[in-house]
């Protein structure tokens, strides 16, 4: 096989069938998709040959089983077949291998023969598709909400991932998809706190797919209990196969109660919420200018996002800061130098979590000590205090021991600068020139 072992594939499978057949689902704790747990998994290309004279002689009538019945049956024997077998043995293994193959040959029957697989990128309902290269060892087909193997680059059963929003898709589920792409959607967060509509608005049916949220008959309010699922991001319901009560933090509730408690969104949401997650769009102040008064960590966060700016202005106009690339220290938070108002979602969360502020605190102290100590070129920009006797070279880097005079920009101790009452001795020489004639 392509990247691991006969053996090591016949073992994951053989735990995967085990889980199945004792009802131990490994889903039930997770938020993977609702959909009825089918083995679909695909047929390596020397699985056909593996040990077909060990399975004659065992069973002749695996082989020669050909109608969906007859392979139903097949792998109703070759389960309890497993079941009965030894754990870790080579029988075992084997007849994992064989119930694979009969599973395959059953989704043949029932499918068609895999359609070509398709090389090129393309596009459907905006989604930028690409061959997919799977990247977790858990993932599940969108639309059909199946498992996608991590074999499946053996060249069967290919799957898509979109390009943008990272949406996962068989093959032969392309033409089916309902969902548009995340990427194309307005970049603006949903403000208003799960903004519910009714099921009689959506006609009672899913607000992607538009297939029913129950089945007609006379137990109408269980039914509809059960197979609907309500949004806490855009308020909308929608049914087990476009919500997988998949847990997100919700931006409107971060902005309103900085509330950071996950609650359950659906698919398109997930995608939306993680396309977002990094991207500087929330302007917290002008959203809720009442967080400042009553999450003290925001406060603090603007200080250091000020103070940083500060230093870019030492930092970009020294070719040594440059040779080191210690802007780089900031380069998944750019924004933080460029502004004080706007943040991600990862920002506020990082905030929440008490990860954020220790982290610019450090990246400050290594400016502020570049600035300060280590470079001769950016001392030299430094300021003398004239309002005492200190020769102490001073920056405008830290507001508990300097102050700014508003008008020319010249730096002083705080303490001088308030015992004089704000008086500036540059301010004054520059008005006494320009009064003498």
């Amino acid at each position: 096989m392509n990247s691991f072992g006969v053996s090591e594939f016949a073992g994951r499978v053989g735990e995967l069938v085990k889980k199945t057949l004792t009802g131990d689902d490994p889903r039930k704790d997770s938020p993977s998709p609702p959909a009825p747990y089918l083995i679909t998994a695909v047929r390596p290309r020397s699985l056909s040959i593996i040990n077909e004279q060990y399975f004659a002689g065992l069973d002749s009538t695996f082989s020669s089983m050909s109608s969906a019945s007859e392979l139903e049956l097949a792998i109703d024997k070759c389960k309890q077949m497993i079941l009965e077998s030894e754990e870790k043995s080579d029988r075992r293994y084997n007849l994992i291998r064989k119930l694979v193959e009969l599973r395959w040959n059953l989704q043949e029957i029932r499918n068609g023969p895999q359609t070509p697989i398709l090389e090129q990128s393309f596009t459907v309902m905006g989604h930028v598709f690409v061959s997919g290269k799977l990247d977790e060892t858990d993932s599940y087909c969108e639309k059909c909400c199946t498992r996608i193997w991590d074999f499946v680059n053996m060249g069967l059963n290919q799957y898509y991932t979109c390009d943008k929003c990272r949406y996962k898709c068989h093959q032969k589920c392309l033409n089916s998809i309902t969902r548009s792409c995340a990427y194309l959607k307005s970049h603006d967060y949903e403000f208003e706190i799960c903004p519910e509509m009714g099921l009689s608005v959506q006609q009672f049916k899913c607000f992607e797919c538009r297939s029913p949220l129950f089945s007609p008959g006379l137990k109408l309010l269980p039914q509809m209990e059960a197979a609907r699922r309500l949004c806490d991001s855009c308020g909308r319901w929608f049914c087990s196969y476009c919500h997988w009560n998949t847990e997100m933090v919700i931006p409107a509730r971060v902005i309103h109660n900085w509330d950071f408690v996950p609650r359950k969104v659906c698919r398109g949401c997930v995608q939306f919420l993680r396309l977002m997650l990094k991207r500087p769009v929330l302007d917290v102040e002008k959203l809720n200018p009442y967080l400042f008064t009553h999450v003290e960590e925001l406060p603090a966060v603007k200080i250091l996002r000020e103070d940083l700016q500060q230093m870019k202005q030492y930092l970009t106009s020294c070719h040594i800061a440059r040779s080191k690339k210690l802007l780089w220290l900031l380069n998944k938070r750019h924004h933080f130098v460029e502004n004080s108002q706007i943040y991600s979602m990862q920002d506020l969360q990082d905030l929440e979590a008490g990860t954020l502020i220790r982290y610019l605190q450090q990246v400050a102290k290594v400016y502020e000590a570049h600035i300060t100590k280590e470079c001769e070129s950016c001392m030299g920009k430094g300021y003398h205090c004239e309002l005492c006797s200190s020769k102490e070279l001073i920056f405008p880097l830290s507001r508990e021991l300097t102050s700014r005079c508003p008008d020319c920009l010249a730096v002083y101790h705080r303490e001088c600068y308030r015992n004089r009452k704000a008086f500036c001795p540059r301010c004054d020489r520059m008005a006494q020139r320009s009064s003498s004639p």
